[in-house]
C-alpha cells in the first residue's frame, strides 16, 4: 500500500510537470506560426513545434490515465486491507479471545471471535416476580451480594425496570424456580464493585430507611433471583 501511495504521488508530480510543459510548447508553436509568413522560420521548424505540442498533450493524457489507475489500485489495496481488520461496535477492551491466528472467517457462518467489555458502567440484570414489583422503584438503593462469598457486599441502585413481563432467564443453583413463572427485569447499577463480568450475584432491594451495604437489618426480602452475569450497560 505504501508503494501504491508513492506511485500515485509520483504520477501526480509528472502530471503537474506535463501541465507546465504543454503551455511552453504551445507558445513556441504560436511564435513560429507568426514568423512563418516572413520566411524567418522553416517549414521543418514549424512542423517540429506542432509535433512537440501533440507529444506534450499525449504525455499529459497518459499521465492522467496513470494517476487514475494508481488511485484505483490504491483504493483496491485499502479495501483489501480493510477486509483483514476487525472493528468493535463500540469502545472497550477484549476480555476473551476465541479466534486463533491463521483461522479462517466467514460472513455466512458467523462465529464469536472475542468477548468485548464496553467502556461503560457495570450493571446487574436481576429478575423479580410480580408480587415483588410494588416494592421496587427506580432510584431505590440495592445491595449486591456474591453468590460464592456472602460477605462480599456492594452497593447499587435501580436504574430501570422493564415495562413488560417475560419468561425467566436466570436460574439459581437451587433450581426451585417455577419454569413458567413470569418475571420483570430490573437493571441495577454495579459500577466500582469488586465483581467480575459473568459473576453470579444476588440483589436485595433496600427499604427507604436502610442503606445498602450496612447490614441486613434494613433489607427487604430477596426480591431478585440469582443473576447469571454481571454485565455492561
Amino acid at each position: 500500500m505504501v508503494e501504491l501511495s508513492a506511485g500515485r504521488q509520483a504520477g501526480q508530480g509528472q502530471r503537474r510537470a506535463g501541465h507546465h510543459r504543454r503551455p511552453d510548447t504551445r507558445r513556441e508553436q504560436e511564435r513560429l506560426t507568426r514568423l512563418a509568413p516572413s520566411g524567418l522560420v522553416s517549414r521543418q521548424q514549424l512542423d517540429q513545434a506542432t509535433d512537440n505540442v501533440t507529444n506534450a498533450e499525449a504525455q499529459l493524457a497518459a499521465q492522467r490515465a496513470a494517476v487514475v489507475t494508481s488511485l484505483a489500485q490504491l483504493a483496491q489495496a485499502v479495501y483489501s486491507a480493510d477486509l483483514t481488520l476487525i472493528r468493535a461496535p463500540l469502545d472497550g477492551r477484549i476480555i476473551r479471545r476465541y479466534a486463533n491466528p491463521g483461522a479462517g472467517a466467514s460472513t455466512l457462518n458467523v462465529s464469536d471471535m472475542f468477548d468485548l467489555e464496553p467502556a461503560a458502567p457495570h450493571i446487574v440484570r436481576a429478575e423479580i416476580v410480580e408480587s415483588a414489583l410494588p416494592d421496587v422503584h427506580v432510584g431505590q438503593a440495592a445491595e449486591i451480594v456474591s453468590e460464592a462469598d456472602p460477605t462480599q457486599v456492594a452497593r447499587g441502585g435501580v436504574l430501570r425496570i422493564a415495562g413488560a413481563f417475560g419468561q425467566r432467564k436466570l436460574k439459581s443453583d437451587a433450581g426451585n424456580e417455577a419454569t413458567d413463572e413470569r418475571v420483570v427485569e430490573v437493571v441495577v447499577s454495579a459500577d466500582n464493585t469488586p465483581f467480575l463480568i459473568g459473576q453470579r450475584v444476588l440483589v436485595k432491594f433496600m427499604k427507604a430507611s436502610a442503606q445498602a451495604g450496612l447490614g441486613r437489618a434494613g433489607a427487604a426480602p430477596p426480591l431478585a433471583q440469582w443473576q447469571d452475569a454481571l454485565q455492561r450497560r
